[in-house]
């Protein structure tokens, strides 16, 4: 399953996004950064599949999906733990 990113403005954050990220997305495949941004693991093949599901849209919720071919860096041990347990999944 692909990995993606969630953002949602700041300055625009609603709940209605973070609860659709929380409904529609189990503890074990999501995991907030901060407010407003979250890595998910995700049985949805493309971006635009993820955000309508989202409800990202004019009228609903505003944020960003970014699809993650490859990244690279030093995070919190656990969302380290949870991509290298998603990437094993693939």
């Amino acid at each position: 399953m692909p990995i993606y990113v969630v953002l949602s403005p700041l300055e625009q954050f609603g709940a209605s996004l973070e609860e659709k990220v929380k409904t529609d997305y189990a503890e074990n495949d999501r995991h907030e950064i901060r407010p407003g941004v979250w890595f998910i693991h995700s049985p949805l093949v493309t971006t635009d599949q993820v955000r309508d599901d989202l409800d990202i849209k004019v009228g609903g919720n505003s944020g960003i999906v970014v699809a993650t071919a490859r990244y690279t860096g030093i995070a919190d041990r656990a969302l380290v733990e949870k991509l290298q347990v998603w990437e094993g999944m693939e």
